[in-house]
């Protein structure tokens, strides 16, 4: 699987401008291998086509589900930067944050955070 994912990411690395490829490629990763490959995956296309609310959605999932619930709600924020339009974007952040708040316990909060909560 891991050999395959690397290959996928050379596609996406590859594909130029290109966003249909490069999407495809990061789906087959997200549903063959590590959750870390598919960050990877949509943190390269964030990069790539920064245009695209649908790419930055995909890294904030696959940030969540890798147990990263900080950084999924800091890239949920720049989302919502960019698009402050998107209510699917303001959705998302709106429940990272609610997480956020039930849970004291995240990893990446610093102490005096944790101790507010």
């Amino acid at each position: 699987k891991t050999e395959a994912s690397l290959l996928l990411l050379s596609v996406i690395e590859q594909s130029g401008d290109d966003p249909i490829t490069s999407k495809r490629a990061a789906e087959a990763i997200r549903s063959g291998d590590s959750i870390q490959r598919a960050e990877e995956a949509y943190a390269l296309l964030a990069e790539r086509f920064p245009a695209d609310p649908s790419i930055l959605l995909s890294l904030v999932q696959a940030r969540l589900n890798g147990g990263k619930p900080v950084l999924a709600l800091e890239t949920g924020h720049r989302a919502q930067r960019q698009f402050p339009d998107s209510a699917e974007i303001k959705a998302v952040v709106v429940s990272l944050e609610e997480i956020a708040r039930l849970d004291p316990s995240l990893p990446g909060i610093s102490f005096r955070e944790r101790d507010r909560r």
